[in-house]
């Protein structure tokens, strides 16, 4: 694997003080400090110059060996920065000699480092390696100082990256991490240590973790090298590359042109850094779709590697360059050239092997499909499996398992496009064996990440892996009637939907069955609840006047916090979960079937880039179809929302939803109709479809949703009903600068005088309060404001007096409530990930537990948010399941308001029931114990007077 950006202060070493002997030496010293100085301030020709003046000097003076040897190290750090490695190599050895014959072996460690330094840039990786390992052996042997044990750490670490140890990469970058804490005051590379750390885990797709890292590095950079030095272009470049992945592509194309601008006029034009520069800006502005502007930088890339012999980059840039003609299908006679040469250098550099390299023949590939070329297809694909070591297929040594996924995916997509021709239905058979092979790799990939981030990414890099199999499965199912392909299809559609959901909402059962001692589940759940307030605060710090050194400390609290998290969980499944194989039984039809109640009904969707496809179920049948185009249905729900915000007439596009979604698929006499959506589907409220008959569907059909067919199941089990003490709580804040609910304070009142509930209001409505009483009351009810964070979901946010309730506070807050009513705008509405869902607050409370939710799909007026709320629980007192409240609350709504202008959906289709819809256990009255008393009084009287009178 190639480090692109991680070399900033390879070069750049400590000079040890040295107790000065004489005038001459002081001298000396000071100038060389100064060297070192001007060569960290990016001044380099200046450094330079005096450099070889004071060296001059030291000849025609005859000065001492030890000066000597000293100023010669100290120019060759000079001829790194300026990109003359050969010189540096030579003037590195010229200090090895003479600290050699003064017998200074720290000095003549050092001088190993250097020509470490040298090698690496002239790509003999090698020499590297032999020269970085003596320098830090002899350090160890001789107990050097902490910095100088982290300069040699560090560089080892990027050596061992470079050639993909990625183990041992890892181990030492926390030892450099280390040895530079030992003396925080003092100005080192911390933050180019920590680079490396948020390069490593950006690589395996650990976002969370590379954004930690990358957040300290930009902390401890600004502090030792200044916003403007060039080697804060670093810490910018790796800061772009994350944003860039979590698809930030403004703010990342920000940080990579000042990047460049400070290359350019630290470096010059001509330069391996601003070469590289350029390259990383393209790959952000191809992604932001500005094919053009990254043309233009690849290009200029190129022809400064090609003049700075710059191997490494020259590469990855005709790569990415190849790539570009590719995607955009332009220039196809300049592909092959561009992809042939970057593989041609990379053997050069790497041997033949190489990651890289395998990169270059997935774009091969690619090219072949596209222009039918099957014999440079077949040897494209051969080629990848060979670079990443999965030519016997074996998972254990693979080097990573995105290249084989996205080669496997080209050669079933080859296949199905020869199916299209042919009709050869042996040629479906063989991609159903290539799709075993994506889905074990896909759990295998899944299985290598512990954070949510990099999970959801592989969902949504894989999700059309799922969606060629599910067509895949249509087409045999179509050809052989076997509905051993409609259940294949079927495991398919919710296996890739909502899987972190499901895993964070059964993890304590799950790991309560392997014997995880209870105390473990605390302290995890502890050091995550801990975590997600950490964050908050870091986010509340940035967003607000920042006191840097408050923030500072919190940023290297969180890395000391995340890694305790880390080793628990490492430590938690090392011991109980190793030997296990958790549940990960295949979804049918059939066994949906069997396990829903005879008055329901389930619609599964699976919402692809081309097709929707929907499996319907009941009690006596189910079957499995593909519906109308996935543009058609996407038009369609995007012309519904927008006319339903703006109280504009929903008939024509209601009934076309219907027809899409609907018709010809439910039974009329199943009342109970679960949806489970996709993809933009969350989107839509179904109840406010119309009919054949002009009903809306909410006047037929109690409706509930779920998030995927598993988690259904399991919220549906009955350890997920939770034996509270009490029934009905209520929190309402007030608010301040003009923000308040009308209509909130007097719906709490009003529900809470129905069900004799407890209520917080105004100041009392605080965090504290909600977690204090978060496993005390079967509904928790929250009268509040909702507000979404576009650029981060964790930090979506529900109003508290003085304090906000974030989505990841809540996830991790174990909320023992058998309904969670939030009764806020857009609690059920975020961003969407292919294959893990909405990232609504709602989903934050099925993560922390709460198996039923009543959430919000838009912000719905205050005063028809009261009068649906209290009908509904008017309905949920008498027994009736939650779905069936809500739509009597619906119904009880229309029939009041006749006017067509109050009847739109827009004011009462908002709300909606998603997971666990059975009817809530009733509290115990006091009255009816009173009752009851005074009933089993009386007819014991009767009796006594009976025997009396007898």
């Amino acid at each position: 694997m190639k480090n692109y950006y991680l070399k900033t202060l390879l070069f750049i070493l400590s000079i040890l003080p040295l107790k000065a002997q004489n005038l001459e030496a002081s001298f000396v010293d000071q100038t060389n400090k100064k060297i070192d100085s001007l060569n960290r301030e990016g001044q380099f020709e200046k450094a330079y110059l005096i450099g070889n003046e004071l060296l001059q000097e030291l000849i025609e003076t005859n000065s001492s060996e030890e000066l000597m040897a000293k100023t010669y190290y100290t120019l060759s750090n000079v001829e790194i920065s300026l990109g003359e490695y050969e010189k540096s190599i030579s003037t590195s050895h010229k200090s090895l000699a003479l600290f050699k014959k003064i017998n200074d072996s720290l000095k003549i460690a050092s001088a190993y480092n250097r020509l470490g330094v040298g090698y690496y840039f002239l790509y003999d990786y090698d020499s590297t390696q032999f020269y970085y390992k003596r320098s830090y052996d002899l350090k160890k042997k001789l107990g050097a100082e902490a910095n100088e044990m982290a300069v040699s750490a560090y560089n080892l670490a990027i050596a061992y990256e470079d050639l993909s140890k990625i183990d041992e990469a890892l181990d030492l970058y926390l030892e450099a991490e280390k040895f530079l804490l030992k003396n925080p005051e003092r100005l080192s590379f911390l933050s180019d240590v920590y680079i490396g750390l948020a390069h490593l885990y950006n690589y395996n797709q650990e976002i969370t973790k590379a954004e930690f890292y990358a957040e300290k590095a930009m902390d401890v950079g600004v502090k030792s090298y200044g916003e403007f030095n060039p080697n804060m272009t670093f810490v910018y470049t790796n800061y772009a590359n994350i944003l860039s992945v979590k698809g930030k592509y403004k703010r990342a194309i920000e940080m990579l042109e000042r990047a460049l601008e400070i290359r350019k006029n630290t470096y010059g034009n001509d330069h391996k850094w601003t070469s590289e520069a350029h390259y990383d800006l393209a790959r952000v502005l191809m992604k932001d779709d500005q094919p053009t502007k990254a043309e233009k930088h690849l290009l200029e890339s190129i022809e400064i590697a090609e003049r700075t012999n710059n191997l490494p980059n020259l590469a990855m840039a005709k790569n990415t360059l190849g790539k570009l003609y590719v995607m955009e299908e332009i220039s196809p006679e300049k592909v092959i050239p561009l992809l042939e040469s970057s593989t041609k250098i990379n053997r050069k550099i790497y041997g033949d092997t190489y990651l890289q390299i395998a990169e270059n023949y997935l774009y091969l590939a690619s090219f072949a499909k596209k222009n039918k070329d099957e014999e440079l297809f077949r040897r494209s694909i051969d080629e990848v499996y060979k670079n990443v070591n999965y030519e016997d297929k074996n998972l254990n040594y693979v080097y990573t398992p995105f290249e084989i996924l996205e080669a496997l995916n080209l050669e079933g997509e080859w296949l199905l496009e020869e199916y299209e021709e042919t009709k050869e239905t042996a040629l479906l058979f063989e991609k159903m064996e290539l799709l075993e092979e994506q889905l074990e790799l896909i759990e295998f990939a899944k299985n290598n990440y512990s954070s949510e981030h990099a999970k959801i990414l592989v969902a949504n890099d894989y999700h059309k892996v799922f969606e060629g199999g599910i067509n895949t499965c249509w087409l045999l199912y179509q050809y052989t009637g076997d509905m051993k392909y409609a259940d294949k299809a079927f495991s398919l559609s919710d296996k890739n939907r909502n899987h972190l959901l499901l895993q964070g909402f059964t993890q304590e059962k799950i790991w309560k069955t392997y014997g995880v001692p209870t105390e473990l589940l605390e302290q995890e759940q502890s050091l995550k609840r801990e975590l997600s307030a950490m964050n908050m605060n870091i986010h509340d710090l940035r967003t607000g006047e920042t006191q840097k050194e408050e923030l500072s400390k919190l940023l290297s609290d969180r890395l000391r916090l995340n890694r305790n998290l880390d080793s628990l969980q490492r430590s938690i499944k090392e011991k109980y979960l190793k030997e296990t194989k958790l549940p990960n039984q295949e979804l049918t039809l059939q066994f949906v079937s069997e396990n829903i109640s005879e008055n329901a009904q389930m619609l599964s969707y699976f919402l692809g880039e081309k097709d929707v496809y929907t499996f319907f179920i009941n009690k006596n049948k189910w079957d499995f179809v593909k519906n109308i185009e996935a543009e058609k249905v996407s038009s369609s729900i995007e012309e519904f929302q927008l006319k339903l915000l703006q109280k504009e007439n929903l008939t024509a596009v209601g009934k076309t939803l219907y027809q899409f979604l609907l018709d010809d698929k439910i039974d009329d006499g199943r009342y109970d109709l679960i949806i489970i959506p996709d993809g933009e589907l969350n989107y839509l409220p179904f109840e406010a479809l119309i009919d054949g008959q002009n009903e809306y569907v909410v006047q037929n059909f109690n409706i509930s949703y779920a998030s995927s067919v598993r988690l259904f199941l399991e919220v549906n089990r009955p350890e997920f009903t939770y034996d509270c003490s009490n029934y009905w709580i209520g929190y309402t804040p007030d608010f301040q600068d003009d923000r308040t609910i009308s209509a909130s304070s007097t719906e709490v009142e009003k529900i809470g005088q129905l069900l004799n509930g407890f209520i917080f209001k105004g100041e009392d409505c605080s965090k504290e309060n909600f977690f204090k009483n978060s496993t005390s009351y079967s509904i928790q009810h929250l009268a509040t404001h909702g507000e979404l964070d576009s650029l981060d979901y964790t930090m979506n946010k529900l109003d508290f007096s003085g304090s906000k309730l974030t989505s990841s506070e809540i996830a991790v807050a174990g909320i023992k409530a058998n309904l969670a009513v939030l009764s806020a705008c857009f609690t059920g509405f975020g961003t969407i990930e292919k294959g893990e869902g909405v990232m609504s607050l709602a989903r934050a409370f099925h993560l922390s537990g709460v198996p039923a939710i009543m959430m919000s799909l838009w912000k719905v007026p205050d005063k028809e948010t009261e009068e649906l709320m209290v009908n509904f629980y008017k309905e949920l007192k008498k027994g009736k399941n939650k779905s069936y409240a809500l739509r009597q609350a619906k119904i009880k709504y229309l029939e009041k308001n006749k006017d067509p202008n109050l009847a739109h959906p827009y004011f009462w289709a908002g709300f909606v029931i998603n997971g666990n819809t059975n009817p809530l256990p009733q509290p115990f009255s006091l009255n009816w114990y009173l009752y009851g008393g005074v009933f089993l009084s009386l007819f014991l009287l009767i009796l006594i007077f009976k025997k009396i009178r007898s």
